[in-house]
């Protein structure tokens, strides 16, 4: 197994993406209200060119995950815990 402080490129950015995926879970799980307000802080709309226009449709997702926020929050978490472990036991 690799030293902490040898990583790759690849292996860094990937484990600094977890680790900021696990914060949004960790906050989804611990404060909803906190979650609602920073989803609705960073709910930017990006307009594609004509090519992706089928695909360049607006949902609004917030209804379907805010009233599970908490449960969203444990899945990520896991997610990012399974995740970690295999990062951290394979070299990639």
């Amino acid at each position: 197994m690799s030293s902490l402080f040898a990583l790759s490129a690849t292996e860094t950015i990937l484990w600094l993406t977890l680790a900021m995926i696990s914060l949004a879970g960790l906050l989804a799980l611990v404060s909803p209200a906190r979650f609602r307000s920073l989803s609705s802080k960073s709910n930017t709309w990006i307009d594609s060119n004509k090519a992706l226009a089928g695909f360049d449709k607006k949902v609004d997702v917030d209804e379907l995950i805010m009233p599970h926020a908490r449960w969203l929050g444990a899945v990520v978490l896991a997610a990012v815990g399974v995740i970690g472990y295999f990062l951290a036991s394979h070299q990639l």
